[in-house]
């Protein structure tokens, strides 16, 4: 972006301070360029000027070494120019490989179909079932044995690509390219023996003063899901009040831009009411999908599970229509350019223009937590996970107990009911959709998916038969499901336990309720459901459809109903429900199955309200195991995310673990690594954008931060701002450690007695690093004016603040720091009491924070006033002993460790690192009344602006 004809203050908007810093680096970098002064380089300077400026003093010295940039020095990487081949030939040793004999071999060893079964005309979808995942592990193969085909993008050969296409395109980069050397991905490490657990709660959220950026007044808002009604038609006014264009809609247009759906706040009488209000937001989800992934805009649902998601009190009949929250998460990762947001508002009663006040006040003043819980007897909360109490195991299951498990015939639930046999030796009644079919006799024997696919294709041929690649698949997965079953079930009678299989459809309640009438007679009492059913048809919500949604969803979702509703007459003592992570924090392309188990964890949470500490009801939030529907494709996926997965046995030991639990950690637990909220919810790389403004009705103490009478946006309050959004981003983090903060350029404030001042704070996810975030604020141009890097794991530094010497002198009392204009700040920010004592290597102040200066109570996350009395501190150091008036630029580290306003009198202790007449660092302590430690700011650095004759030129009382 930078050239050299750039201007420093126009272009760049690089202030005389921003001068002085950047020189200061350059100089820092390379020394031969010694001493520049900023003040010759004006407004009107370009970046050229610099260069010349820098290149005239190193050319007249000591020839300076060669600089490489630190991230480089880090690395030992080196920028290299590769000559040109000579000639310009191009390397053909590859040329005559058979392209076409290597894909079909390739695909003949990744598909296990026999090589004379495959035709190139096939499609790779719709006869060989090849899908996007496979695509690419087959062109990888393709390269790694033929590296002259070099790189092709999987995503050109579409759902309609056939094994022909494949041939042309890799024929025609054979012909073309240099051999390509080959390349290693990086395998991840083993998951540890135990998986972490994890409780989902409901935490305190205070309103954050933030807005939604695309709600603005060029907005066109549609409001669904209650056409006609009072609350929609409220809403409506409200936002038109604001300057928001609103018009209430039967059903969203495609190419809506911004849309609130309310389906959720609907009267329901019963649970298939609930049911249908989800497939009614996803129909909407769905309309809009393709435009909000590649235009951005807003989508928003509010449902009524209680204010709370269900996690405080009863959510009750409405506990069904959970699954609209995990349908936004969802969103959230698809649609990356959008905003979105799941609210839960309890109605209670409340009159239209309440409830639209309440969703108005969100949207426009709330945060930027994803989900947020409105209207209930606690506030605004928002929903995070914290460790889950330890497991302490009961004997509540043993042999006389009946329990019925759905889908517990083959994967993940089957090794868990393996070991819940040998761990309690209760019976077990196991439902699926397959049929135990005798196998076949020309399969017997044969164990590899390549064997039994000849075996299945040569006996269909022997019958005069020529079968479709899919028809024989589909043979193929029969017989080794129902091997599953019939292993599944010889296991749990080796360990003890009665076993009966029976295959139905769980979604059909008659049938159900039926078979369960047969099982009292049989085996007597049921006493446990396990309902582990599950369908997986990913799909984005672009791509999707209504009958994959009823497939997906219907298992999970009328499955439970319909078992709920056939034992209403039974003394149950244990509910479990698999469900999955993808609930707690949505997965593309997994929106149907993220609402069904969110659903799931609701209706969990309402049963245990329900049936009290008899019954053990518990929904398991699943991470990815490596076996299941979890196929070698999407453990590839997965671990490309760096996602562990979970062993079979470890993941049954923690099942039996969480099913004979006391019940002590709660009903919606998550079994899974890494899904803490230090990394999640997962935000996009482009980060989660809120909007702030400054107005003297909203921050009326900044009046008093003026410079030659301009409004200064102080660095305190940015902090403050950034604190706020990794708070909505991260919740129930605690945020202690703000590194590197940086001024990139400062803001006045023009418009802050007017309209305001409107800016976006941006926080980022770092790669490969999950516990820190990138802060920015951005101005209306979206130029970043202040920066910081947020570490949730980092800890307090471990060395000690140095002993100050009692140098004495230098004292200055309050009204020698303000009233004589030595410190430009008003009432509101004269935070200084006194200067204790102020020296060449450091000073110590006493000071109060915002609490003693009347400062609106605003829900504090910091102390800003504390703070900028410290840097008040650095400044008048700076004008005794630098020799000018400096400003702070930068942070190194700022350690929070008492949140919120401080009372009382606070010390604010200073040591020099280093000062010239051009700039200076410290390190600073604030300590209250008993010592205890408040803040620390450490490598903080001031640079010159108004430099005062008769300075001293340099003083170093102590290196870092």
């Amino acid at each position: 972006m930078l050239d050299l004809s750039m201007s420093l203050e126009s272009d760049l908007g690089i202030d005389s301070i921003k001068r002085v810093e950047i020189l200061a680096a350059v100089q820092q970098r390379m020394p031969s360029v010694g001493e520049v002064d900023a003040a010759v380089l004006g407004a009107g300077a370009t970046l050229r000027d610099v260069v010349d400026r820098l290149g005239g003093r190193a050319s007249s010295s000591v020839a300076a070494p060669a600089t490489v940039s630190e991230e480089s020095a880090q690395s030992g990487l080196q920028s290299v120019v590769e000559p040109p081949l000579c000639g310009g030939g191009v390397a053909r040793s590859d040329v005559d490989v058979d392209v076409a004999g290597a894909v079909l071999g390739v695909v003949a060893d990744k598909t296990g179909y026999p090589v004379e079964m495959l035709d190139l005309s096939m499609s790779l979808e719709s006869d060989l079932g090849i899908d996007s995942i496979k695509r690419v592990e087959i062109l990888a193969a393709v390269q790694q044995r033929m590296p002259s085909v070099g790189e092709v993008d999987a995503a050109v050969l579409g759902a309609g690509a056939t094994l022909r296409d494949v041939v042309d395109r890799l024929g025609g980069r054979a012909s073309s390219s240099v051999a390509a050397p080959a390349t290693v991905k990086s395998e991840i490490s083993q998951p540890l023996p135990a998986v972490p657990r994890y409780e989902v709660r409901a935490v305190a959220a205070p309103p954050r003063g933030m807005r939604m950026p695309d709600l603005q007044n060029d907005s066109k808002v549609e409001i669904a899901g209650l056409p006609g009604l009072p609350v929609a038609e409220a809403l409506a006014a409200r936002l038109r009040n604001a300057g928001i264009e609103s018009t209430v809609v039967a059903h969203v247009s495609p190419d809506a831009e911004c849309v609130i759906q309310l389906a959720g706040l609907k009267s329901i009488g019963t649970s298939q009411d609930a049911i249908g209000i989800n497939r009614e937001v996803f129909a909407d989800a769905q309309r809009v999908a393709a435009n909000l992934r590649i235009r951005g805009g807003a989508f928003i649902t509010v449902q009524d599970t209680g204010g709370t998601f269900g996690l405080i009190g009863d959510p009750g009949t409405r506990a069904w229509i959970g699954g609209i929250a995990a349908l936004t998460k969802t969103a959230a990762q698809e649609w990356p350019a959008a905003h979105v947001k799941a609210i839960d508002l309890a109605t209670h009663d409340r009159s239209a223009g309440v409830l639209a006040d309440y969703i108005v006040d969100e949207l426009l003043m709330g945060g930027p937590e994803l989900e947020v819980g409105l209207g209930s007897a606690h506030g605004r909360v928002t929903v995070a996970v914290v460790e889950a109490e330890p497991v302490e195991l009961s004997t509540r299951i043993g042999h006389r107990d009946v329990l019925i498990v759905t889908g517990g015939g083959r994967g993940i639930t089957a090794a868990s009911m393996v070991a819940l046999a040998r761990a309690t030796r209760a019976s077990f009644v196991l439902i699926g959709r397959s049929q135990l079919d005798e196998e076949p006799i020309a399969v017997r024997g044969l164990t590899t998916d390549a064997d039994l696919k000849r075996a299945l294709f040569e006996s269909s041929r022997r019958r005069g038969i020529q079968p479709a690649p899919n028809d024989i698949a589909r043979q193929m997965r029969r017989v080794k499901t129902v091997r599953e079953i019939r292993q599944t079930m010889a296991a749990i009678e080796a360990a003890g336990s009665r076993v009966r299989y029976d295959s139905l459809d769980v979604r059909n309640a008659a049938d159900v309720s039926a078979l369960l009438a047969g099982i009292r007679s049989d085996f007597g009492p049921i006493t446990g459901l396990i309902h582990g059913a599950g369908v997986i048809a990913d799909a984005t919500l672009d791509t999707t459809s209504a009958p994959r949604f009823d497939e997906v969803f219907g298992t999970k979702v009328h499955g439970l109903r319909a078992l709920l509703d056939a034992t209403a007459q039974d003394s149950l003592h244990t509910i479990l429900l698999f469900s999955s992570v993808s609930a707690r924090w949505g997965n593309a392309g997994q929106c149907d199955y993220a609402m069904a188990n969110e659903v799931l964890n609701k209706v969990a949470l309402a049963e245990q309200s329900r049936r009290g500490s008899a019954c053990l009801v518990r929904a398991l939030g699943w991470g990815p195991w490596d076996g299941g529907m979890v196929d070698d494709d999407i453990k590839a996926r997965f671990r490309s995310r760096g996602v562990a997965l979970i062993p079979p046995a470890t993941g049954a030991q923690a099942f039996v673990a969480n099913v004979l639990d006391t019940g002590a950690a709660g009903t919606e637990i998550l079994v899974a690594e890494g899904v803490s909220t230090e990394h999640c919810p997962i935000l996009p790389t482009r980060g989660r954008l809120a909007q702030v403004r400054a107005h003297r009705g909203r921050q009326p103490y900044l009046h008093d931060h003026r410079v030659r009478e301009d409004v200064v946006l102080p660095v305190v309050q940015v902090l403050e701002w950034f604190v706020r959004m990794a708070h909505g981003c991260r919740p129930g983090q605690q945020i202690k450690h703000i590194h590197d903060l940086r001024v990139l350029r400062g803001v006045t404030l023009t418009n802050f007695d007017t309209s305001g001042d409107a800016f976006q704070i941006r926080c980022a996810p770092v790669e490969f690093q999950p516990g820190e975030l990138v802060m920015e604020l951005l101005d209306d141009t979206n130029a970043p004016r202040y920066s910081a890097v947020i570490q949730l794991r980092a800890s307090p530094p471990g060395a000690s603040f140095p002993e100050l010497p009692d140098e004495g002198g230098g004292a200055l009392d309050r009204s020698g720091c303000y009233t004589d204009c030595t410190l430009f700040h008003g009432p509101a920010f004269q935070a200084l009491e006194r200067i204790e004592a102020s020296g060449a290597s450091g000073a110590v102040a006493t000071l109060y924070g915002l609490a003693e200066r009347n400062w609106p109570d605003d829900r504090w996350l910091l102390d800003p006033l504390a703070l900028d009395g410290a840097l008040q501190v650095a400044f008048l150091w700076c004008l005794r002993h630098a020799g000018g008036r400096f400003l702070p630029m930068r942070v190194g580290d700022l350690w929070i460790h008492q949140q919120g306003p401080v009372t009382g009198k606070l010390r604010c202790e200073l040591a020099v690192i280093e000062a010239t007449d051009k700039y200076a660092h410290f390190d600073l302590r604030l300590t209250d009344a008993n010592g205890a430690e408040v803040a620390e700011l450490r490598r903080v650095e001031f640079y010159a602006y108004d430099p005062v004759a008769g300075a001293t030129s340099s003083t170093s009382p102590r290196s870092t």
